[in-house]
């Protein structure tokens, strides 16, 4: 095995996804929850590190296609029979809680779907057949995931109490629970905790992994100083290697082995393709099967959003490895199809009799465009004011860019501002400062349904008034909708008077007469 060197970048909480066998050249993920934590949710990131070095590079936070999300990481597992990277939320992650499937090139992260009943899932861990596995800490049992859906399912009841455990496959398929210094089996088949050992040392807590020689990876964090180690772990001789990582509050590390070569079916095949809607629309779409032999029963069908059943092609007649892929057509307008949480419906070759593909559509954000307009001119004071002013937009829904301003007292004497009602407390903001003509854009997240979006104006000059159009409107998926705020000057007196008329106005009330008028001209 390699020894990871001291690793110079400072996260606030990092897994670590490692690729065997661990040579010098292998591939290290890094997740870091950023200080993030139950009272202060935020997006963790995902990090590469040079297992030679070091040296920590940022891939990107787990965000949506969008830029949305912010979703809390506790755990990464790749599928040793696709390469696919897939993550658990935190259970107080305030976004999502289940499943996601990441692009291990960006961090981008796509929603899968939630875990269920489960409410709970960690320490996802791969057999060599690829089924995902995790722990519920909630019921103390392991889980199975589906990678389709994200529905976990409990497994059977362990009889054990866990916190922060570990969990992993070693290199017999046998998977292994820690807790604290106990070892224990887990019946695959009835979720029963079987004690194996107990060890003189606390191996470590969180996501681990075992690597190609049956060493056990976990890590091991300081309660004091939030110093972490990578623990690696030989259970049969009850003894220890502390890696020194210079990372702070380590949650989990995991690896994955050489995939094995995919094995081709043959015979009658079948493709289920199910699917969804993240808003909850019932809107059909026309899903087509492509391969390149056998004999398809029909090629194309159509498929509506919510139906649990879907609908399923069968190929007959494949006498050899076949290549396939599901894809959909005629998408609603505003939607952008995402098949198996971005990584496709396409198998080469097909390795299962019944291959799945989920389909799900997301609404395409919504744009709120405040454009400010000055209808003043010189004649009407317009030489005398500052053309500035500070615009906010509210929505009822995340704002890329924007901000929420909340408190556990949801009382209206503690908002930080003047919301118009209906709004939240907790509804999203988009601040910015517009100097002269201009516009302040808001991207806004409808993935849940149509959104709702105001904004107003703060002035701080006396004399200027303003008009808009700005009140609360709905946005719906793919909309743009735009609104003006028109500032005009209001001089006291009479506006037409010039600077001239303005003086001479000022000598006839103060009773100076024609020779202090003259002497002003």
């Amino acid at each position: 095995m390699f020894k990871i060197s001291k690793i110079k970048v400072m996260l606030s909480s990092l897994a670590l996804l490692l690729f065997l066998p661990m040579a010098a050249q292998a591939q290290v993920y890094g997740v870091s929850l950023n200080g993030a934590n139950s009272g202060n949710p935020g997006a963790s990131s995902l990090y590469t590190i040079d297992p030679a070095t070091g040296a920590g590079t940022l891939v990107g936070d787990f965000i949506d296609i969008y830029g949305f999300g912010g979703y809390a990481v506790n755990a990464i597992a790749i599928d040793p029979t696709t390469g696919n990277m897939y993550a658990s939320t935190t259970n107080w992650s305030g976004v999502f809680n289940g499943l996601l499937a990441i692009n291990s090139s960006t961090g981008v992260a796509t929603e899968i779907g939630e875990f269920g009943d489960t409410a709970d899932g960690r320490a996802l861990t791969f057999d060599s057949a690829g089924q995902l596995w995790g722990w519920s800490e909630e019921s103390d049992d392991p889980i199975t995931i589906d990678k389709a859906t994200g529905a976990a399912t409990v497994v059977g009841e362990s009889g054990i109490g866990t916190a922060r455990q570990v969990l992993a496959f070693d290199s017999s398929d046998a998977l292994i629970l820690v807790q604290n210094t106990n070892v224990y089996t887990i019946d695959q088949v009835t979720g029963a905790a079987v004690l194996d050992t107990t060890l003189s040392f606390d191996p470590g807590r969180g996501g681990a992994v075992f690597d190609a020689t049956d060493m056990l990876w976990a890590p091991e964090t300081s309660g004091a100083t939030q110093d972490s180690v990578i623990r690696i772990t030989d259970i049969a001789d009850d003894s220890f290697t502390d890696v020194d990582t210079d990372i702070e509050y380590l949650i989990a590390v995991t690896a994955m082995g050489t995939a094995a070569e995919p094995v081709p079916v043959t015979g009658t095949l079948r493709f289920n393709v199910t699917k969804t809607f993240t808003d909850g629309s019932e809107g059909d779409v026309e899903v087509m099967l492509s391969c390149n032999s056998g004999l398809p029963l029909e090629q194309s069908a159509t498929i509506s959003g919510g139906d649990p059943a879907g609908v399923t092609f069968v190929l007959t007649e494949v006498l050899t490895a076949v290549d396939c892929e599901v894809t959909e057509t005629g998408s609603p307008d505003g939607y952008v199809a995402v098949l198996n949480g971005g990584f496709g419906c396409a198998w080469s070759p097909v390795t299962e009799e019944l291959s799945t593909c989920s389909v799900q559509n997301r609404p395409v954000p919504g744009t709120f465009i405040v454009n400010k307009v000055w209808e003043v001119t010189e004649e009407v004071g317009g030489d005398e004011i500052l053309r500035v002013a500070e615009v906010t937009i509210i929505c009822d829904a995340e704002i890329l860019g924007g901000y929420q301003e909340f408190d556990d007292d949801d009382s209206e004497s503690e908002k930080p501002r003047d919301v118009p009602m209906p709004y939240e407390y907790d509804e999203w903001m988009l601040d910015g400062t517009i100097i002269g003509d201009g516009s302040l854009v808001a991207i806004v997240d409808t993935s849940m349904g149509p959104v709702m979006c105001g904004a107003e104006e703060t002035s701080y000059q006396s004399g200027v008034e303003s008009t808009d159009d700005c009140g609360l409107r709905e946005i719906d998926a793919g909309e743009t909708s735009e609104c003006t705020i028109i500032n005009t000057v209001f001089f006291e007196g009479i506006p037409s008077l010039n600077q001239y008329g303005l003086a001479i106005m000022a000598l006839l009330m103060l009773g100076l007469g024609m020779v202090g008028f003259r002497r002003f001209v």
